[in-house]
């Protein structure tokens, strides 16, 4: 085993972009090879694509529906390259970030469940949902109590102390709601 087995904290795969590429590609491969196939079998085109084959063939590169259909197509290539070249969110997050070395980690997931946890307990409060963002923590905390500020304010300091007792490396800015429920 190395002395540094890098570090816990990794970027995911970009697999969107590569999953949408492959589709793209497989199709617009098959669509060709089934057309160029039937057109070497029986010196015709299919009849299903005929018509649009010899309207395509009579376009210029100039006409407004290949202009059209270049612009979404180059669309479609830049979204890819921009989903593949922006950072996914990170798997884990760092975490106990002091002078101690060493490195410790946790799953977005979990620190969810910490948080979670830790306004449950607060009183007034019937239960929570919270979702972990690069920079955020949001919370929706449900309650049937009528006084939704007093709730408010004692979720907020929970959420605040849940997530200053990790000491995430990265800090994350809690985002605090009450609704009320009946």
């Amino acid at each position: 085993m190395s002395a540094n087995p890098g570090p816990l904290t990794r970027r995911p795969a970009r697999s969107l972009p590569a999953l949408l590429l492959a589709v793209t590609a497989i199709t617009a491969g098959a669509a060709a090879a089934w057309l160029l196939g039937a057109y070497a079998i029986d010196a015709a085109w299919p009849a299903p694509v005929a018509g649009l084959v010899s309207a395509l063939a009579g376009m210029r590169l100039d006409a407004l529906p290949i202009l059209i259909g270049a612009g979404a197509l180059g669309l479609f290539g830049l979204a890819l390259v921009i989903c593949a070249i922006v950072p996914g969110d990170p798997v884990l997050r760092e975490i106990l970030a002091d002078g101690t070395p060493g490195q410790a980690a946790v799953s977005r997931r979990d620190l969810a469940l910490r948080v979670r946890r830790s306004v449950e307990h607060v009183d007034g409060v019937q239960g929570a949902r919270v979702s972990v963002r690069r920079k955020r923590v949001d919370v929706v905390v449900r309650t049937p109590v009528e006084d939704t500020g007093a709730v408010l304010r004692r979720s907020r300091a929970s959420v605040e102390t849940a997530v200053e007792q990790l000491r995430p490396v990265t800090p994350l800015r809690p985002r605090v709601r009450v609704a009320r429920t009946r």
